[in-house]
């Protein structure tokens, strides 16, 4: 539950037609304004939560979190000398303010992300057209998942990869992983019940469910090894598969243990691609940063165990004034926050 709260700003007064504000009535305007949200501040709690700066035209221009609502608000109305140019700027332009209280800093945080996705805010760094970017999706709701592209990331029980920057990429991930592990693409509803399979069970890009030819375990074991592999996990994988293989030999089941074999080769050479980033095993994600005029440009990088596993690049706009802190700050918390779980690493919403 939030508390959710609305100020209405201190307006001009009107001019009649062909009047001006004097430069002393300006100045005498913006004093009134500064010490009416002042006043207004007066009253907002103590408690976290997110504040939104509105500017005369009622437009939102900054959305930000707060561990203590009242004290981070109120510094954006204290001593300009010590702030930093971007946010005199925003002073300057705030006209009116709304607030909602949150239970904790962390529904704060997922609060501010949403509101900045949905507002676009001036003054916030934020993902350049977000709403676009694609993702993986793994319905575990469905007794026989499918994996498949969509826009959309709901809190549903599902698995989210992503999001990509472009089209290509994720189409390019899901294809390499379609050809790694037999996982249906079809639609249809699953009843076991079907004559015969389709074409990919003959290829071996699915084990046929809809025939029963595989146990309902046995399919989920095949999204198992998926979901490591979209997680980078890929050494974890080959073990998997190779115990498998050893099993169906000593089951006598040699075409079976051909075709693991074959599986795990194919993702040895997939992963052979991926190039060396360290000597020593860990996860890391690392991102750069490129900048010019009001744009920047960071570069993700997602190392598992020795490797480089992935690559991806994302546009932010509104970094105009702020500090590379700030915008790498910024886009850290909203690829985060928009995922559930991310390409190559675990959510931490």
């Amino acid at each position: 539950m939030c508390e959710y709260n609305s100020w209405c700003g201190a307006s001009r007064t009107p001019l009649a037609a062909g009047e001006r504000h004097s430069g002393n009535a300006l100045r005498y305007y913006e004093i009134n304004m500064a010490e009416s949200l002042l006043e207004r501040l007066k009253s907002v709690p103590r408690k976290p939560g997110v504040y939104i700066f509105r500017n005369e035209q009622a437009q939102v221009i900054y959305v930000g979190k707060a561990a203590v609502l009242r004290t981070r608000m109120r510094s954006y109305f204290g001593g300009a000398r010590s702030m930093e140019h971007r946010t005199r700027i925003l002073r300057e332009k705030i006209a009116d303010f709304e607030y909602v209280v949150t239970h904790t800093e962390q529904e704060a945080l997922h609060l501010e992300a949403t509101l900045v996705k949905r507002h676009q805010p001036f003054f916030n760094v934020r993902l350049k057209d977000d709403k676009h970017y694609p993702y993986l999706k793994v319905d575990l709701n469905d007794p026989f998942p499918r994996i498949y592209i969509t826009r959309r990331v709901e809190k549903d029980g599902a698995r989210y990869f992503g999001p990509y920057a472009s089209a290509s990429s994720i189409r390019k991930t899901l294809d390499v992983t379609k050809k790694l592990f037999p996982w249906r693409t079809c639609t249809m509803t699953i009843t076991g019940k079907e004559a015969r399979p389709c074409l990919e069970y003959y290829i071996h890009r699915c084990i046929a469910p809809c025939t029963a030819f595989c146990t309902q375990e046995e399919y989920a074991e095949v999204i198992r090894q998926t979901i490591l592999f979209l997680e980078g996990r890929t050494e974890e994988v080959i073990r998997n598969l190779k115990a498998q293989m050893s099993e169906a030999s000593e089951a006598l089941e040699f075409e079976r243990a051909s075709h693991v074999r074959d599986q795990i080769r194919a993702i040895e050479r997939v992963t052979e691609k991926q190039t060396v980033a360290s000597t020593r095993p860990l996860d890391a994600d690392i991102f750069g940063l490129s900048r010019k005029d009001a744009e920047a440009v960071v570069q993700v990088l997602f190392v598992r165990g020795v490797k480089m596993v992935g690559t991806d690049s994302f546009t932010l706009a509104g970094a105009a004034d702020a500090t590379d802190g700030e915008v790498l700050g910024s886009f850290i918390k909203q690829f985060f926050i928009y995922s559930y779980s991310l390409c190559y690493f675990e959510s931490i919403t």
